[in-house]
């Protein structure tokens, strides 16, 4: 099935577990262009980054790096890694996070060295990464590892002992010079990840503090942003279904109600902002004050996947029982 979608020009990168398919007439017709037989180090791909005339893609077993529009193989780097889904970047430096550690390269992705917990990380199974200034903040298991001059050396480490809710960081984002970390702690008596919170970071993630319970237990949050402001929902409801709105980067939030309750995805467009559901695509133009819902030429009921880019909008479709069945492309902003 297809995961990440990411855009350069009219080019269109869609990830799927076949390998990487590519659009060059942004998103009409899509050819499935590298997999393992020509060229990847496997065909399930986790994470797409378009960043300084290249395209880095994290697979199943390792990294590859193409050129921008995504038609001339550069290198291959193997690492015995699993997808975790980041990938960033800043000037020659590229980061992936991966299972068995952070990838790091300072020459634009011609070699990478692997970080491990031998150079500091607090755990090698990263999910996580961002990079704000010459800082790298990488998330795992374990909590949150902090580099300074883009990896070169350890700043220091967070986890659940010195920051009472560091535990599992599955997500983070930069807005505004701030870090938003979307943390989970693991609770041994029920077996389940039950506690989310989104840590905000100042002074280059120095100091986070912790907002309230982001959903009910047992369920997932997800955060999206979209012009400052800050949605969060989840696979289980923020304790009753729907979402929630922060204006203030996750000091308070406002709770909304929907009647889908799941959002397994987001994305934004200037004023739109759209959520994947079980039920098609949820789409507002008022800031998240209102949504509608827009099913019209769907393949399937369930959108699973949402991006934006070129002015169009694009959803991957699910059947009720999660069987693939494509990526619909809209020109009229979901319309």
């Amino acid at each position: 099935y297809i995961r990440p979608v990411s855009f350069n020009g009219n080019y269109v990168f869609a990830g799927t577990e076949d390998g990487l398919s590519i659009s060059t007439d942004g998103g009409e017709n899509f050819t499935l262009t590298w997999d393992s037989g020509n060229g990847l180090p496997a065909n399930t791909v986790g994470a797409l980054l378009v960043h300084n005339h290249r395209l880095y893609l994290e697979v199943a077993g390792g990294i590859s790096v193409l050129s921008a529009d995504g038609l001339t193989h550069i290198a291959d780097h193997a690492l015995g890694s699993s997808t975790t889904g980041s990938i960033a970047a800043s000037g020659d430096h590229v980061f992936v996070a991966t299972d068995v550690g952070l990838a790091v390269s300072h020459d634009n992705g011609n070699s990478f060295v692997l970080l491990t917990t031998a150079d500091g990380l607090l755990s090698v199974d990263c999910a996580a990464v961002v990079v704000l200034g010459s800082r790298v903040l990488v998330g795992g298991s374990q909590g949150l590892t902090l580099l300074d001059d883009f990896g070169a050396g350890v700043v220091r480490t967070m986890s659940v002992a010195t920051q009472g809710v560091f535990n599992f960081v599955s997500r983070m984002s930069v807005v505004r010079d701030r870090v938003l970390a979307l943390t989970t702690s693991y609770f041994a008596e029920n077996g389940i990840f039950t506690r989310h919170h989104l840590a905000t970071g100042i002074d280059g993630g120095s100091s986070f503090s912790f907002t309230t319970e982001l959903s009910s237990p047992g369920s997932f949050a997800k955060v999206f942003f979209s012009n400052n402001v800050l949605f969060a929902g989840s696979a289980g409801g923020l304790n009753s279904s729907g979402f929630a709105v922060s204006a203030d980067l996750g000091r308070s939030f406002t709770q909304q109600l929907l009647s889908d309750g799941v959002l397994l995805s987001g994305a934004t467009s200037g004023s739109g902002i759209y959520f994947g559901s079980p039920n098609g695509i949820l789409r507002s133009t008022d800031g998240g004050q209102t949504f509608q819902r827009s099913t019209s030429g769907l393949a399937g009921p369930q959108v699973r996947v949402v991006a934006t880019g070129g002015g169009k909008v694009y959803a991957s479709t699910y059947t009720s029982g999660g069987g693939a069945l494509g990526l619909g492309v809209s020109s009229d902003g979901g319309e």
